[in-house]
Formats: structure tokens, C-alpha cells, sequence
């Protein structure tokens, strides 16, 4: 639990946005303006989604890229999947497990606001498009961590954001399913 409130503090004591990643805003919010208009089912809820979905992207890309200083050190890549725990085992420390905690808890409302906003679609392909986008934002995010060497890029973050995506989408579904008697 201690993990948490230092990545808090430490959010909080970097949040001035470094001038080099402040276009990445900028390309968002543009893009959010598009998709809204554009891209958009007609349905209120699927164009709140889709909202929510720019606006959400844009806290994961200031939480995971711009708010973290550059690392002194070379850049890492961790290719090995489920190092955290092999490493809360040999260890004893709970701070591996919440690195996974963190992680999947960061993209549940990403995967729920992605299949929100995507009424168009069947209910299975929907699911699947809803996944993949997640995932393809989740390994956008460990590509530029690599490349501006302002966090580590790791493969098991990725297998976690995915999980975390799986996770909202299929509770989108179960509220739906709750809320109109069967999937669409």
C-alpha cells in the first residue's frame, strides 16, 4: 500500500508537463473532437463512451509518460511475463503484487468506456475491437516509455492492461445484460 502513495506523491510533485511531450495533448484532443463528431454511433451513451474514452487516454498517456521524469539510466525492456510475482515470491514483498493490481486496475475503465462507446457494432465483435484497442494503447504507452526512457517497458504490464481492458469490457456487458435483459 505504501507503492500507491508514493507513485501518488510522486504524480503529484512532477505534475508540471514537460514541453516535449505537451503535442501528444494536443493530437488528442484533436482526435477526440474528430471521433466525437465523426466516428461516433448516433446514441447519446455511445458518443458519452467514446468522450470518456479521449479523455481517459489522455489521463493514462499524463500518468504513465508525461508526468515521469527521465531515468538516468539506459533504457530496460522486461520481456519476461509474470516477473512480479516470481519476484514477490523470492522476495516477500506485496509491492510486486500491487504492480500487477495497479496495472489492471488502470485499464478496467478504459476497456468499459471503449465498449460503451461502441454501439455499432456486434455485441462479440464489439468485445473483441474493445480489447484490442485497449491493448494496442497499453503497448503505445510501453513503446514511448521505451523510446523516451521515462519508465520501464515490460510485457507483463501490457499482458495486465489487456486483462484490465478484458475485465471492463465484460463488465460493460454484464451492466448491459442487467439493464436490457440479454446481450445485444
Amino acid at each position: 500500500m505504501d507503492y500507491i502513495i508514493y507513485d501518488i506523491k510522486q504524480y503529484v510533485n512532477l505534475c508540471v508537463i514537460n514541453n516535449k511531450y505537451s503535442w501528444c495533448i494536443v493530437i488528442i484532443t484533436i482526435w477526440s473532437i474528430i471521433c466525437m463528431f465523426i466516428i461516433s454511433g448516433k446514441n447519446a451513451i455511445s458518443k458519452l463512451g467514446l468522450v470518456f474514452t479521449q479523455v481517459y487516454i489522455t489521463v493514462l498517456l499524463l500518468l504513465t509518460i508525461m508526468m515521469r521524469p527521465e531515468k538516468k539510466i539506459s533504457r530496460q525492456i522486461h520481456i519476461y511475463p509474470l516477473w512480479t510475482f516470481v519476484e514477490m515470491i523470492k522476495t516477500g514483498k506485496l509491492m510486486f503484487l500491487w504492480l500487477s493490481i495497479e496495472n489492471i486496475m488502470m485499464f478496467i475503465p478504459l476497456g468499459f468506456a471503449i465498449e460503451t462507446g461502441m454501439s455499432d457494432y456486434q455485441s462479440k465483435k464489439r468485445k473483441v475491437i474493445a480489447v484490442f484497442c485497449a491493448s494496442l494503447v497499453s503497448l503505445c504507452i510501453e513503446i514511448i516509455q521505451y523510446r523516451f526512457n521515462v519508465g520501464n517497458c515490460d510485457v507483463e504490464d501490457w499482458i495486465n492492461n489487456t486483462l484490465g481492458a478484458l475485465i471492463g469490457v465484460l463488465c460493460a456487458e454484464a451492466i448491459k445484460k442487467h439493464k436490457y435483459g440479454e446481450f445485444e
